[in-house]
């Protein structure tokens, strides 16, 4: 995305020349910034909510994320000759989400993404106390960080990136949604609030309108809390729109157990997705000598079976046993296609 992220720079630095300019050469203009800073705290507030140096930026790191693809992306697609490259280009941008995510595992990485950050000399970076606190025990500490184990001091480092793990679920929902419901799909990720006059409602995570009826999608790998069951009931008695619950299968995304790595989708099965004469009739094809090859098994008699990169196991006696039975190999070797459950009767 390094064209596309540079050229969304510039476009915040142009709106940043106008502005500029205009308050250099018009007083009257000047003067309407100046009653944008007398309203103090609340325009201070504003301003942070476009990015803020502690806990919540995640959330608009991926705004402008998803602004990048859904929002222009989106119409760059309408022209159909791109529509099967904008899908290429959003399952290469989950691949990255995750390669980034890796941040939170490997201590080395992290420290020398710290750095990196640091030394780029970004405004506004740290602003939050409590926030630099647990950023700075995460640079010294030498483990994987995990949100239960180490809470806070986990998410300071999550909340570097744009929701990685969070903007994978969604963009496989959407990727799924274009490939399988025959709807227009409209990505309400970046309206997270629709506000009247006194109050707001949370809308679900996307619009698809079929054969003349609208259904709301909302984005679920785990159980819903009752807060988010109200939210969505909240929506559908305002709007009159259903909600359907779109359950990622915990196949997405995939963990290696052996060398805690995420597992990629390979580049057979990006080409097959964005292929669209080729028909998707399973959420898994068996798949061999690709650049993420995956071997679901055991790595020994009795074990439990987990996804593995075929690269980390394959000289092991006991997979080396299994895969020279080549109905076992079609069983075990696999790839997965973007997938959503809970969502049949709108995809059949």
């Amino acid at each position: 995305m390094d064209k596309a992220i540079k050229r969304a720079a510039t476009c915040i630095s142009h709106l940043a020349s106008i502005d500029g300019f205009f308050a250099t050469e018009d007083p009257l203009y000047r003067r309407y910034r100046d009653k944008f800073h007398d309203m103090g705290e609340a325009y201070d507030s504003f301003a942070k909510a476009m990015y803020f140096g502690g806990y919540g930026r995640q959330m608009q790191l991926a705004d402008t994320l998803d602004y990048m693809i859904l929002s222009r992306g989106a119409i760059w697609s309408c022209d159909s000759k791109n529509r099967s490259d904008y899908m290429r280009m959003i399952l290469y941008t989950i691949n990255q989400l995750l390669q980034e995510e890796h941040i939170t595992y490997f201590p080395e990485l992290r420290r020398r993404f710290l750095t990196y950050l640091e030394n780029r000399g970004l405004d506004n970076l740290i602003e939050d106390a409590r926030y630099k606190e647990n950023y700075e025990i995460a640079k010294k500490l030498d483990e994987p960080l995990g949100y239960k184990e180490h809470k806070g001091v986990y998410w300071s480092i999550d909340h570097l990136l744009p929701k990685s793990l969070g903007t994978v679920i969604e963009l496989v929902v959407y990727l799924f949604l274009m490939r399988n419901s025959g709807s227009y799909v409209l990505p309400l990720l970046l309206h997270q609030r629709m506000p009247s006059l006194t109050k707001h409602i949370i809308p679900p995570d996307f619009l698809v309108v079929k054969q003349g009826r609208v259904f709301g999608i909302e984005v679920k790998q785990l159980r819903p809390t009752i807060r988010e069951v109200r939210h969505t009931n909240e929506f559908m008695l305002e709007s009159g729109i259903p909600v359907l619950t779109a359950s990622v299968p915990n196949t997405v995304p995939l963990r290696c157990p052996k060398c805690n790595k995420w597992i990629l989708y390979c580049d057979n099965i990006i080409d097959k997705f964005c292929d669209f004469s080729d028909k998707i009739e399973s959420e898994k094809i068996q798949c061999e000598g690709c650049n993420e090859e995956i071997y679901f098994g055991r790595l020994g008699s009795g074990e439990r079976e987990y996804h593995y990169h075929l690269r980390c196991v394959h000289d092991l006696p006991y997979v080396k046993e299994v895969l020279a039975k080549p109905d076992q190999r079609s069983k075990r070797l696999i790839a997965y296609f973007p997938y959503v459950q809970g969502l049949e009767r709108l995809t059949g």
